[in-house]
């Protein structure tokens, strides 16, 4: 009898368990959705809050359409643990928070407030860089950051949409390839931008260049004929 018992508890927990998580990944689709109602929003929200699902932070967090409010409250908290105010955001572990958090900056969708506190807060590179590449920080943020000292940074100012041609054309001459390898990827390159790097000494410049939908047919077939066979065949494969 004893044993039937306890094969029947272990039934009901994985019952119970299989339910828990049915329910997650169903919560998790609803805050990674475009399509997402604002109440929905605001009840992942609450489980969130609740019962700390470090997921549905992380995916709200990242959602354009997550309501401002919630993007805000999510960013405040994340400053309130920053300031040793112990929150309820205190809980998630440290890598957690700072995963969050990096969602967050990259939303073009978060509040100006909560990435302007980041911006002149945080002295992390690689939250900088996550930073520097969301296109609603503002052109003098971009300015500033395209001169920073660490090339993590710049390369995030790079890939930025909205950095003006004429930072775009700084950057492509940034002694570290990793920069001008972003910018080679950027979308918003001008066609005499682009004859630069088809110039630059590093392939995978060249190579970024080929793979960029908005790159010229002309710079194309011109790297057909490059002295690097890696780039000549992806051009070549690219103009036929």
């Amino acid at each position: 009898m004893i044993a039937v018992a306890i094969v029947v508890s272990i039934g009901g927990a994985g019952i119970l368990i299989t339910s828990l998580m049915l329910k997650q990944k169903s919560l998790y689709r609803s805050a990674i959705s475009t399509e997402t109602k604002e109440l929905e929003f605001r009840y992942v929200y609450k489980l969130a809050h609740e019962r700390d699902y470090y997921h549905l932070y992380h995916a709200l967090a990242g959602n354009s359409n997550t309501p401002k409010d919630i993007l805000k409250e999510i960013g405040e908290k994340g400053e309130e643990v920053e300031s040793g105010n112990k929150t309820w955001f205190y809980i998630l572990q440290p890598h957690d928070r700072s995963k969050v958090i990096g969602k967050l900056v990259v939303n073009e969708s978060t509040p100006m407030p909560v990435l302007h506190h980041y911006l002149n807060s945080t002295e992390d590179e690689f939250l900088l860089a996550k930073l520097a590449s969301n296109p609603s920080i503002g052109s003098e943020n971009i300015e500033k950051l395209a001169r920073h000292k660490s090339s993590i940074v710049r390369s995030g100012v790079a890939e930025n949409t909205k950095t003006p041609d004429v930072t775009l054309r700084l950057l492509s001459r940034d002694q570290n390839y990793y920069v001008r390898r972003r910018v080679a990827k950027n979308h918003n390159i001008s066609t005499r931008l682009q004859e630069i790097l088809s110039k630059d000494e590093d392939k995978w410049v060249k190579l970024n260049l080929l793979l960029n939908p908005r790159t010229d047919p002309k710079i194309v077939k011109m790297l057909r004929s490059d002295a690097d066979p890696e780039v000549s065949k992806l051009a070549r494969r690219k103009a036929s």
